[in-house]
């Protein structure tokens, strides 16, 4: 049998796009999330008051060109943690780390919850959200095809 990855990384993906576009990539990383995983993202985390050294500023450069470009946004931690949870309440913010001199952040999420391929855990829970996932992939690939 395969091992399930335990990590997965989105190294400037999500600030391409709108927050309706965010959330699906999200939602297109559930059915393989499994109970423990991590997801880091990589990307400019703007600061929610006013900025005063310059590092920080070209993250809000970057924002105006990701809305002239793409019709797209950099986020700020908590515009990070709405678009996760609009994609899956099970994903949860667990820190946001930007080193020092650094332009760019990384945004640690853990996955509470558990998916089609936590089969060892025998919850209730977990079987009845295993079994909805299955149940909505099938359908999905019904549809597509």
């Amino acid at each position: 049998m395969e091992t399930p990855p335990v990590a997965f990384i989105l190294r400037y993906v999500l600030h391409n796009w709108a927050d309706k576009y965010a959330t699906r990539i999200l939602q297109n990383l559930v059915p393989a999330m499994r109970k423990g995983a991590k997801l880091l993202i990589y990307e400019y985390v703007l600061e929610d008051g006013p900025v005063t050294d310059i590092t920080s500023r070209f993250g809000f450069q970057m924002d105006a060109i990701m809305a002239t470009i793409f019709n797209a946004q950099e986020r700020t931690a908590a515009e990070y943690e709405r678009v996760l949870r609009g994609a899956d309440p099970r994903y949860v913010v667990e820190a946001v780390r930007r080193p020092e001199g650094s332009t760019m952040s990384i945004v640690e999420v853990g996955w509470t919850g558990c998916s089609s391929l936590d089969v060892k855990d025998d919850s209730r829970l977990c079987c009845s959200i295993a079994a909805q996932e299955s149940n909505s992939l099938q359908w999905k690939r019904a549809i597509h095809q």
